[in-house]
């Protein structure tokens, strides 16, 4: 059963997580890479291995709506 709290999601950016990767790809350790870059060592090596997609992350769900789509809604609402 659950505690109730909410785990912390993380706070850092793609492009700080690209640097760290870029790193270990010249061939810095990943221990010592996530100390440097400040990121959980299980992180990146899971971009490294491929069990998680380098790429721009989105929040949320997926959208339903095209932006155009969305705009013509909007103007029809107005």
């Amino acid at each position: 059963m659950s505690s109730g709290k909410k785990r912390p999601l993380h706070q850092y950016s793609e492009q700080a997580l690209a640097a760290a990767l870029e790193s270990v790809k010249s061939g810095m350790p990943v221990r010592e890479a996530s100390r440097l870059h400040n990121f959980p060592k299980t992180t990146i090596l899971d971009r490294v291995h491929g069990r998680i997609k380098v790429r721009k992350r989105k929040m949320g769900p997926s959208t339903v709506l095209t932006s155009e789509k969305e705009h013509q809604l909007a103007e029809w609402l107005k």
